[in-house]
Protein backbone atom coordinates (compact mmCIF):
# COMPACT_ATOMS: atom_id res chain seq x y z
CA UNK A 1 0.00 0.00 0.00
CA UNK A 2 2.98 2.44 0.87
CA UNK A 3 4.15 2.32 -3.16
CA UNK A 4 1.08 3.34 -4.22
CA UNK A 5 0.54 6.78 -2.22
CA UNK A 6 3.99 7.92 -3.89
CA UNK A 7 3.06 7.10 -7.51
CA UNK A 8 3.41 11.05 -8.13
CA UNK A 9 3.43 12.73 -11.96
CA UNK A 10 4.25 16.35 -12.84
CA UNK A 11 2.55 19.11 -13.18
CA UNK A 12 2.91 20.92 -16.37
CA UNK A 13 5.09 24.15 -16.10
CA UNK A 14 2.02 25.98 -17.54
CA UNK A 15 -0.28 25.25 -14.54
CA UNK A 16 2.36 26.29 -12.05
CA UNK A 17 3.93 29.83 -11.06
CA UNK A 18 3.28 33.57 -9.98
CA UNK A 19 1.23 35.82 -12.17
CA UNK A 20 1.79 39.14 -10.83
CA UNK A 21 -0.27 40.70 -13.62
CA UNK A 22 -3.45 38.50 -12.95
CA UNK A 23 -2.50 38.12 -8.92
CA UNK A 24 -2.81 34.14 -9.24
CA UNK A 25 -0.14 31.78 -7.87
CA UNK A 26 -0.96 28.63 -9.84
CA UNK A 27 -0.63 25.17 -9.16
CA UNK A 28 -0.67 25.28 -5.03
CA UNK A 29 -0.46 21.86 -3.88
CA UNK A 30 -3.46 21.65 -1.50
CA UNK A 31 -2.86 17.87 -0.04
CA UNK A 32 -0.83 15.10 -0.99
CA UNK A 33 -1.21 11.33 -0.50
CA UNK A 34 0.81 9.94 2.53
CA UNK A 35 0.91 10.98 6.11
CA UNK A 36 0.49 14.70 7.37
CA UNK A 37 3.38 16.35 8.68
CA UNK A 38 2.57 16.82 12.00
CA UNK A 39 1.61 14.64 14.63
CA UNK A 40 -2.00 13.62 14.60
CA UNK A 41 -2.94 9.92 13.03
CA UNK A 42 -3.78 10.55 9.78
CA UNK A 43 -3.07 10.20 6.31
CA UNK A 44 -4.34 11.07 3.19
CA UNK A 45 -5.56 8.13 0.83
CA UNK A 46 -6.81 8.33 -3.39
CA UNK A 47 -10.56 8.63 -1.64
CA UNK A 48 -9.11 11.77 0.54
CA UNK A 49 -7.65 13.71 -2.95
CA UNK A 50 -11.14 12.69 -4.36
CA UNK A 51 -13.24 14.39 -1.29
CA UNK A 52 -10.82 17.36 -1.16
CA UNK A 53 -11.69 18.04 -4.60
CA UNK A 54 -15.61 17.30 -4.55
CA UNK A 55 -15.50 20.06 -1.82
CA UNK A 56 -13.11 22.46 -3.51
CA UNK A 57 -15.08 22.13 -6.74
CA UNK A 58 -18.63 23.16 -4.77
CA UNK A 59 -18.44 26.82 -4.27
CA UNK A 60 -18.99 28.38 -8.01
CA UNK A 61 -16.74 31.33 -7.26
CA UNK A 62 -13.80 29.19 -5.35
CA UNK A 63 -13.34 28.46 -2.23
CA UNK A 64 -12.28 31.16 0.43
CA UNK A 65 -8.73 31.37 0.80
CA UNK A 66 -7.24 32.76 4.25
CA UNK A 67 -3.76 33.95 5.25
CA UNK A 68 -2.67 31.50 8.58
CA UNK A 69 -5.22 30.38 11.08
CA UNK A 70 -7.24 33.38 12.09
CA UNK A 71 -6.43 33.62 15.07
CA UNK A 72 -2.52 33.94 14.71
CA UNK A 73 -2.96 37.34 13.14
CA UNK A 74 -6.43 38.31 15.40
CA UNK A 75 -9.69 39.26 14.55
CA UNK A 76 -12.08 36.18 13.19
CA UNK A 77 -10.44 35.98 9.76
CA UNK A 78 -11.78 38.79 8.23
CA UNK A 79 -8.39 40.87 7.91
CA UNK A 80 -6.89 38.04 6.67
CA UNK A 81 -8.93 37.16 3.52
CA UNK A 82 -6.77 36.39 0.81
CA UNK A 83 -9.63 35.85 -2.57
CA UNK A 84 -10.66 32.04 -3.41
CA UNK A 85 -9.09 28.81 -4.52
CA UNK A 86 -10.35 28.23 -8.40
CA UNK A 87 -9.38 25.13 -10.66
CA UNK A 88 -9.01 22.35 -8.21
CA UNK A 89 -7.42 19.39 -10.14
CA UNK A 90 -5.99 16.14 -8.69
CA UNK A 91 -2.48 16.05 -10.37
CA UNK A 92 -0.47 12.78 -10.21
CA UNK A 93 -0.10 12.05 -6.05
CA UNK A 94 -2.02 15.88 -4.94
CA UNK A 95 -4.83 18.11 -5.47
CA UNK A 96 -3.63 21.48 -6.56
CA UNK A 97 -5.64 24.29 -7.11
CA UNK A 98 -5.06 28.34 -7.91
CA UNK A 99 -5.04 30.88 -5.07
CA UNK A 100 -6.94 33.97 -7.21
CA UNK A 101 -5.90 36.81 -4.78
CA UNK A 102 -8.71 39.36 -3.95
CA UNK A 103 -7.74 42.88 -4.46
CA UNK A 104 -9.23 43.49 -0.35
CA UNK A 105 -5.61 41.58 0.17
CA UNK A 106 -3.59 44.15 -0.94
CA UNK A 107 -5.22 46.23 1.46
CA UNK A 108 -5.61 44.08 5.06
CA UNK A 109 -5.18 45.81 8.25
CA UNK A 110 -1.76 43.41 8.78
CA UNK A 111 -0.11 44.88 5.34
CA UNK A 112 0.20 43.20 1.84
CA UNK A 113 -0.61 40.09 1.92
CA UNK A 114 -1.01 39.55 -2.00
CA UNK A 115 2.20 40.88 -2.34
CA UNK A 116 3.91 39.33 0.70
CA UNK A 117 2.62 35.69 -1.14
CA UNK A 118 3.38 36.35 -3.76
CA UNK A 119 6.88 37.18 -3.64
CA UNK A 120 7.01 34.29 -1.60
CA UNK A 121 5.82 31.54 -3.70
CA UNK A 122 8.13 33.05 -6.51
CA UNK A 123 11.32 33.14 -4.56
CA UNK A 124 10.98 30.69 -2.25
CA UNK A 125 7.89 28.22 -3.25
CA UNK A 126 9.00 24.91 -0.71
CA UNK A 127 8.04 27.58 2.08
CA UNK A 128 4.84 28.12 0.63
CA UNK A 129 2.39 25.81 2.59
CA UNK A 130 -1.38 25.41 2.44
CA UNK A 131 -3.40 24.25 5.83
CA UNK A 132 -7.02 22.17 4.71
CA UNK A 133 -9.42 23.89 7.80
CA UNK A 134 -12.30 21.08 7.04
CA UNK A 135 -14.66 19.93 9.32
CA UNK A 136 -13.46 16.02 9.53
CA UNK A 137 -15.96 13.09 9.33
CA UNK A 138 -16.95 11.57 12.58
CA UNK A 139 -16.53 7.94 10.70
CA UNK A 140 -12.72 8.60 10.54
CA UNK A 141 -13.01 7.56 14.79
CA UNK A 142 -12.75 4.90 16.81
CA UNK A 143 -12.38 3.71 20.00
CA UNK A 144 -9.26 2.12 19.07
CA UNK A 145 -7.32 4.93 17.92
CA UNK A 146 -6.39 3.50 14.86
CA UNK A 147 -4.38 5.40 11.99
CA UNK A 148 -7.82 6.19 9.59
CA UNK A 149 -7.48 8.05 6.30
CA UNK A 150 -8.77 11.81 5.89
CA UNK A 151 -12.27 12.11 5.28
CA UNK A 152 -14.35 15.45 5.32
Amino acid sequence: MKTELFNAGAALADDLGVDKVDKVIRGCKVIQLGELNDDRPFFADRQTLDNVLELMSQPKKGLKARFTHSAALGGDGLNTHLGRWVNPRIDGDSVRADLKLAEAAEITPVGNLAEFLMTLADEDPESFGVSVAGILDSAMFDENNEIHAIRF
